[in-house]
């Protein structure tokens, strides 16, 4: 079975082409992550981010907000 390429065109002009049955859908998570420090604690750090991180075991080490 021949593989399949993807191709994106602009007009007319070639502008990526790669094996689509090649792209790697993995998450490499490093052994040694780093901490997590934030800057600006708006809403969409405390109604996503954090509790995004949470669920996936990640440290948050700090949080810095100039107004509060």
């Amino acid at each position: 079975m021949a593989k399949k390429l993807l191709d994106i065109r602009i007009d007319k002009v070639l502008i990526l082409k790669i094996n689509s049955m090649d792209l790697n859908q993995e998450v490499k998570f490093p052994k040694n992550p780093l901490p997590i420090v934030i800057m600006g604690a708006g809403s969409m750090i405390k109604d996503t981010h954090l509790p995004a991180y949470k669920s996936a075991g990640f440290l948050v080490k700090g949080i810095y907000n100039r107004l509060k």
